[in-house]
């Protein structure tokens, strides 16, 4: 009996301990249940959720009326963002990105130029209220929008060239430039500038850059608000070398010559300054070229300096006086009577003259050589159609058929009238 009630009392004490074995087990099952519930209530859909949405683009209003009402522009406050934190639901906020927020700042108020601070305002999508903004206000500066013409110079910043050669002044294509802005930046401008790095150089050239703007204090203005109507400019940049040359006249039909005149000039030579590839191809300077046939004597001319391609003379001279001394050479007088007509395509003609005035120079053993007929006096008339009638008065061309025309040639005279060397010639 004894030990059979030993056994009853260890079954009793077992069975307690499988009962609370179940209970854990229950208990945690609900804890489980309870923290999902918890966890969707506070992940999706929680009516209290806050959210920081970062860099939110604020867009700035009736611009258009600040420019109609004051003639104001808005040159600073573009770009602005904020950081918006709202409250709403988690499934509702997980929904959104910045874009679907609006922040605005009316500029409408503003009624001066400066720099202002400007209220922004939130608009936000249904479900989703306000909690803070990083910032109530952002700052606009807004001015008159005007223009200016401003000057454009060019700067050499840096250049290789050698010893016999010189830079001149760098010319830029354009001379102005206008820039745009606001008033109070564009008062402030004194010129624009092109900074040029060469490298080395032999010959002039050109070269191009962009322009940047230079206040009236000196340094460089660095304004995101100015606009200058082109940023690249050509300019060219002339290279000099000198060279003197001596100082010539040619002449027209190759009469004269060093047995039968003395040509001088005064200067002999003169010192040119200019691009190098222009000067060494020059061997000498032609100051101008004698018509034999008008020089009737001695004579002395002054003649202005005529350069080409951005040449100049070094010393400044503007003139050069050139004479002409004859040497043995004489003027004789000849009544030509042997006068023909070409180019008038078998019109019938009549000439007038007897026979004209020619004068010829030469040495006087050339001059005693010839004779009347060895002048014949041409008359082109080509220009008139074959139905013109009436009389033409002409200058007739002189040839002189002579095995002595090398040295002899017919000029004008002071003696010589109009009517004595026309000829007059009557077509019918």
């Amino acid at each position: 009996m004894k030990t059979k009630q030993n056994a009853t009392v260890l079954d009793a004490d077992s069975q307690p301990t499988a009962r609370s074995g179940g209970d854990w087990i229950a208990k945690i099952l609900c804890l489980l249940i309870a923290f999902i519930i918890w966890f969707y209530v506070m992940q999706v859909d929680s009516p209290e959720h806050r959210e920081t949405f970062y860099s939110v683009d604020v867009t700035l209003t009736n611009t258009s009326v600040l420019e109609g009402a004051g003639g104001l522009s808005v040159y600073s406050g573009y770009g602005a963002t904020v950081d918006v934190t709202v409250i709403g639901k988690k499934s509702t906020i997980n929904k959104m990105k910045a874009d679907d927020f609006s922040v605005v700042a009316d500029v409408s108020k503003i009624t001066e130029a400066g720099m202002h601070s400007v209220p922004i305002d939130v608009i936000l999508p249904s479900g989703l209220s306000l909690d803070s903004t990083s910032q109530n206000a952002i700052q606009v500066y807004v001015d008159e929008k005007s223009s200016e013409v401003v000057e454009i110079r060019a700067k050499i910043t840096s250049i290789m060239i050698g010893s016999q050669l010189e830079v001149g002044e760098p010319r830029p294509r354009h001379e102005t430039v206008v820039v745009t802005g606001p008033k109070s930046a564009l008062e402030e401008i004194d010129y624009a500038v092109i900074n040029l790095s060469l490298g080395s150089v032999s010959a002039s050239m050109t070269a191009s850059g962009q322009l940047s703007l230079i206040g009236k204090n000196g340094e460089p203005i660095d304004n995101p608000y100015l606009r200058l109507a082109r940023t690249d400019v050509t300019v060219d940049i002339p290279v000099y070398t000198t060279k003197t040359l001596p100082v010539v006249a040619k002449y027209k039909y190759g009469y004269f010559n060093d047995t039968n005149v003395r040509v001088t000039t005064e200067p002999s030579e003169i010192t040119l300054r200019g691009d190098p590839a222009i000067l060494d191809a020059m061997t000498e300077l032609v100051i101008t070229t004698l018509d034999e046939k008008r020089i009737t004597g001695d004579v002395t001319q002054k003649i202005r300096l005529s350069l080409d391609g951005g040449v100049t003379a070094v010393d400044g001279d503007e003139y050069v006086t050139v004479s002409v001394s004859h040497i043995g050479i004489h003027t004789a007088t000849f009544y030509v009577t042997d006068i023909d007509v070409k180019g008038n395509s078998g019109a019938d003609y009549e000439i007038l003259n007897d026979a004209i005035r020619v004068n010829v120079r030469g040495t006087l053993a050339d001059l005693a050589l010839l004779k009347p007929t060895d002048f014949t006096a041409i008359v082109d008339l080509s220009g008139y159609p074959a139905e013109f009638s009436g009389v033409v008065e002409k200058t007739p061309t002189i040839v002189i058929d002579s095995g002595y025309d090398v040295n002899v040639y017919e000029v004008d005279d002071p003696d010589t009238t109009e009517d004595d060397f026309v000829v007059k010639v009557r077509l019918n």
